[in-house]
């Protein structure tokens, strides 16, 4: 919807508004303080988490779009790992690479859970999945736990997550045209130009 815009930032926003007639209701007396700007996916990642001396620690190092919500634990469980590290590194400087390369693992292993699920929260195998949940083998508190951010022990959520993703492979494949549709749809979105600008340095 954000990249169909056409013209000026602040036109776009009003227009948005106005066809939502509750909403436009709410706002008619209000006023517009300070700069608009439009921004897209924050989505990052560094390509290396530590270094002779040196660790990134929780956002420093990669951010996941915030579907979940779940950013903030991971950051804070990434920071209290990343204080483990140093701590030990201090104690025991020769340990400083095995203990970094343990807590990339570690981060890396979160991060790639977490990214799987919001690849394809929007997909049509999913959107099927959530509109019927079922808790067989207590799926929906190991997708309830994985949401909150809760993807490093090992309390019975990681093989529960993989059966899940058996369930949507499976889902997937019962609509396959949706699917192929889909991926068609997304591709061309990766394609579609958008110049709204993040921040008061970039073009509108």
């Amino acid at each position: 919807y954000l990249k169909q815009r056409q013209g000026d930032q602040r036109d776009f926003l009003m227009q948005t508004l106005l066809a939502i007639p509750a909403l436009s209701q709410r706002l008619k007396h209000a006023e517009m303080v300070g700069n608009l700007h439009a921004t897209g996916n924050y989505t990052y990642a560094c390509t290396q988490m530590s270094g002779p001396r040196w660790v990134m620690a929780g956002d420093s190092y990669a951010f996941v779009d915030p579907i979940f919500s779940s950013g903030v634990y991971l950051a804070m469980h990434g920071a209290e790992v990343a204080a483990g590290v140093v701590d030990s590194t201090l104690r025991n400087p020769s340990q400083e690479r095995t203990l970094q390369r343990g807590y990339e693992r570690e981060v890396a292993r979160g991060l790639k859970t977490l990214s799987w699920f919001i690849y394809r929260f929007t997909t049509p195998a999913m959107r099927k999945l959530f509109a019927a949940p079922r808790n067989d083998l207590q799926l929906e508190q190991a997708m309830i736990s994985m949401l909150a951010g809760d993807v490093f022990r090992d309390n019975g959520v990681h093989w529960r997550l993989r059966v899940f993703k058996l369930i949507y492979f499976v889902t997937t494949l019962g609509s396959l045209k949706e699917q192929a549709l889909d991926y068609l749809w997304r591709r061309r979105q990766t394609r579609a130009v958008f110049t709204g600008g993040t921040t008061g340095q970039d073009s509108a």
